[in-house]
């Protein structure tokens, strides 16, 4: 229905020239377009996502990677001493 009245409003406000008419055509455009600011992205119009496309670009990911065991390094088991300062940044 905006799509059809704020085109009329700013002929309307062409036409007439009133502070009036040209409030609504003001109105009506801007109402216009901050329902398309809201509409487009929330419909998906704009998605890069081709129609032959499987899957999105979000659900594609990277062949997982799996580590051997065997060829990992140990897992140190005792815990790391802690530095110590006194508080000039060098270390007791």
């Amino acid at each position: 229905m905006l799509a059809v009245f704020a085109p009329y409003a700013a002929y309307a406000a062409v036409e007439l020239r009133s502070a009036a008419s040209i409030a609504v055509a003001v109105a009506s455009a801007t109402v216009l377009f901050g329902a398309l600011a809201v509409w487009v992205p929330a419909s998906g119009v704009v998605d890069r996502v081709r129609p032959g496309d499987s899957a999105s670009s979000s659900e594609r990911s990277a062949e997982p990677v799996t580590v051997d065991p065997s060829s990992a390094p140990a897992a140190d088991e005792t815990p790391a001493p802690t530095a110590q300062t006194d508080g000039s940044g060098e270390v007791e």
